[in-house]
């Protein structure tokens, strides 16, 4: 018995992933996984955008960066170098395709930025479970996780009073539409654009505003 494996979250073997678990679990995979496409999209905008034809080059210098934030920085000072390079007077239609997908740019890494601390949250905070319930366990009823901001990351700070799988998932599911969004983007910098129609901005859900 001494030589069992020991886990916080009180059970002898590893945490069982059932019930609150499985579903907290399966939140938090989908969140990693959309905000790395949504990266790697980016990271495909960042190519279209410098001009170089072959994607090695840019990837090279994209995977160079350690972070998500300064790889979001240079793509934003690139869309801001071309901005300097707008005419004067009227644009013809691709001028017009090519520097709104610029603004867009600039209006993606704004977002991304703004809903960053919901996806650090996700990947750094400690989870605990809830204290009383660990004292009170039924066999029936599984204990909440929750953020433990005390012991770990103050990002939990953050999610306190949230309903953390319904954050998790409509993250992911946010993260995902600004990666496809990061498609049109492509296509528009390569002047695939249908006239001066241009895909709406997705929609930032409620539960992310604060």
């Amino acid at each position: 018995m001494d030589n069992e494996p020991f886990d916080y979250f009180g059970f002898r073997g590893g945490i069982p992933i059932t019930g609150e678990y499985a579903n907290f679990a399966a939140e938090v995979g989908f969140v990693i996984w959309a905000w790395n496409q949504l990266h790697g999209s980016l990271g495909d905008v960042f190519w279209q955008l410098s001009g170089i034809k072959d994607p090695v080059h840019t990837r090279a210098i994209w995977n160079a960066i350690k972070s998500d934030a300064g790889q979001r920085d240079i793509l934003k000072a690139l869309a801001v170098s071309h901005k300097k390079l707008r005419p004067f007077g009227p644009l013809n239609r691709g001028q017009r395709q090519f520097f709104y997908a610029i603004d867009e740019i600039v209006w993606l890494h704004d977002e991304v930025g703004k809903i960053s601390g919901f996806r650090n949250g996700a990947t750094h905070t400690m989870w605990s479970k809830e204290f009383q319930k660990v004292i009170d366990i039924k066999k029936d009823e599984l204990p909440k996780v929750l953020p433990d901001s005390e012991r770990g990351s103050i990002r939990g700070k953050s999610l306190l009073g949230k309903d953390i799988n319904t954050t998790f998932r409509s993250l992911a599911n946010y993260s995902y539409e600004l990666s496809q969004y990061c498609n049109s983007i492509c296509s528009w910098i390569l002047m695939w654009g249908d006239g001066d129609t241009f895909p709406n901005r997705p929609m930032r859900p409620e539960i992310l505003n604060n």
